[in-house]
């Protein structure tokens, strides 16, 4: 596996975890950001690093798309 199917896999679970999240709350900005939390607080705990920087950088995603569903700036 090269470095750019690394990234696409990476891209792809970062995506469904952000799915996951969405599925698993109410779907609002917070609902998420606290579901993003809660698995970096976990990842954490149990020491998952790699679950912890993707859990990162969804809750960054999200942070960076919200200007485009806001509704006012």
């Amino acid at each position: 596996m090269n470095i750019e199917q690394i990234k696409e896999e990476l891209t792809m679970l970062e995506g469904h975890l952000l799915q996951l999240a969405i599925d698993e709350t109410d779907g609002s900005i917070g609902g998420i950001n606290n579901f993003l939390n809660s698995v970096i607080d976990e990842g954490f705990e149990e020491d998952y690093q790699v679950l912890v920087r993707l859990a990162s950088e969804a809750k960054e995603t999200v942070q960076h798309e919200i200007k485009y569903i806001k509704p006012f700036e």
